[in-house]
């Protein structure tokens, strides 16, 4: 073999190697896209998952029916505590339909997930102690859950109501 083809055999190989060494960079890139695209819906449904254990966490306390049924019947039905008891409550329980929103909003979950829990929660989102505290909250997500639930609230509302007032 002389000098010249053992130069054309050694850029024949470096060309095999290059275009091997590109095929497994392109494999390589691919299965991070993969990884990377699994990674995202874990999250997703991670954060999903939170906002309904936030909402299960506030329904299912025992004590929530009893708030709201006395919390009707006007402010002194409620003592300062059981005041404070039903803001933290239904402000968990609006924290995780805000999240869900959110992420139906950001294309994370099916909107028509969405607005089915909200037309189911409507009632229960609609309640004088629910608006009150919902009215007061500052965050961007609380204004666009109230225009979810009925934008004449939004229309109507000029300040703030305390937590205090519930």
């Amino acid at each position: 073999m002389s000098l010249e083809e053992g130069y054309f055999i050694s850029q024949i190989v470096a060309a095999v190697a290059v275009i091997v060494s590109l095929l497994f960079v392109g494999y390589q890139v691919r299965q991070n896209s993969v990884n990377l695209k699994l990674n995202t819906q874990a999250v997703q449904v991670s954060a999903y998952h939170q906002a309904i254990e936030q909402i299960k966490d506030a329904w299912f306390q025992p004590d929530l029916s009893d708030l709201l049924t006395r919390a009707r019947a006007g402010n002194d039905a409620l003592s300062e505590v059981e005041r404070l008891r039903l803001s933290v409550l239904l402000s968990a329980n609006l924290f995780g339909h805000e999240i869900t929103m959110h992420l139906a909003g950001q294309g994370m979950i099916d909107p028509a997930l969405w607005q089915n829990m909200l037309e189911n929660n409507r009632e229960f989102l609609r309640e004088e102690a629910s608006l009150m505290l919902l009215c007061g909250r500052p965050g961007v997500l609380s204004k666009q859950l109230l225009r979810e639930i009925d934008p004449q609230i939004v229309e109507g509302l000029h300040e703030p109501i305390s937590v205090g007032k519930i």
